[in-house]
């Protein structure tokens, strides 16, 4: 990600969120700069579980019913 400097400057004055998270990696630096949360496009299981991991409240993207049950079968995992 490319504007990451800009997201860990901003961190230290306000409330700030991280999208579009793509991959467990991208959950690692987001968090490592200190956003409070991120969201993402899709429902990833990999990328959920990355995030609960890490501690960050994430967002995933739900369009479908499947989508709907992944997360939360992955809430109930994490």
């Amino acid at each position: 990600m490319r504007c990451l400097h800009v997201i860990k400057r901003a961190c230290r004055k306000c409330s700030l969120g991280a999208g579009t998270i793509l991959t467990p990696a991208q959950v690692a630096e987001v968090t490592e700069i200190g956003v409070d949360f991120a969201v993402s496009p899709g429902c990833n299981s990999k990328i959920l579980q990355a995030a609960a991991q890490a501690g960050l409240f994430f967002g995933p993207g739900i369009a479908t019913a499947s989508e709907i049950e992944t997360a939360l079968e992955m809430v109930a995992v994490c």
